[in-house]
């Protein structure tokens, strides 16, 4: 049994208590306490933590481990060369570099792969809360309604799905699933005009793209 798509209660439960301990360190140790730059900084840290394969992003990860430079200077021209759709080469931190070493340290202890996407997205949608969701008139689509949504469309090998409203990647991600369970291979392409979600998007959804290959670009796609 794949334990991406069928995990045990505990994997769930533990995976959304680290990522809310993570949430609470960065709001009590980053210089913004605004949720939606810290939000961000985690889904940086997401994508870091992901074996993408990128040897200069894994170089660079272990570059800032291992030597006392400024992980904006280290860390987010690596990042921004992997993720150019989610990350703008001006962007930074708002954590210091001490409280992202400890982060980068924690998510090391979680098997990112092991828990599907809704769990992250269930998690990341506690946290943001309904004031931050809703003032910018950003509504999510239950999982449930996503999952029978993707079900019903049933989107084939070599097939190319958009979403041009992405938001946190619920429906970019159920898709990646849908392909994992049948080991075939397509493209899924996200749009939102939100930076912090399209880079939520992006990280959420790059941790499942197992098969198949996803980008999030933030845009308005009116």
């Amino acid at each position: 049994m794949n334990e991406m798509l069928f995990p045990t209660a505990a994997v769930r439960e533990n995976t959304e208590h680290r990522f809310k301990e993570l949430y609470y360190y960065l709001y009590s140790n980053s210089s913004s306490s605004r949720s939606e730059r810290i939000l961000a900084d985690l889904s940086k840290l997401i994508l870091l933590s992901i074996d993408s394969g990128d040897s200069a992003l894994n170089a660079a990860v272990r570059s800032f481990r291992e030597s006392p430079k400024s992980a904006n200077t280290v860390l987010m021209p690596a990042l921004s060369a992997a993720y150019p759709d989610a990350v703008v080469p001006e962007d930074t931190f708002s954590l210091g570099d001490e409280a992202l070493a400890h982060c980068l340290n924690t998510l090391s202890d979680i098997n990112l792969t092991a828990s599907p996407s809704h769990t992250f997205g269930d998690a990341f949608q506690a946290l943001m809360g309904p004031r931050l969701r809703g003032d910018k008139g950003q509504f999510f689509t239950p999982r449930s309604v996503v999952r029978a949504m993707v079900d019903i469309a049933a989107p084939d090998s070599g097939m190319r799905v958009i979403d041009p409203a992405c938001g946190t990647g619920g429906f970019l991600s159920a898709v990646l699933d849908h392909w994992a369970a049948r080991s075939v291979e397509g493209t899924a392409v996200g749009i939102d005009k939100d930076s912090d979600l399209a880079l939520l998007a992006s990280a959420l959804s790059t941790v499942h793209a197992s098969t198949g290959s996803v980008s999030v670009k933030c845009a308005n796609s009116l």
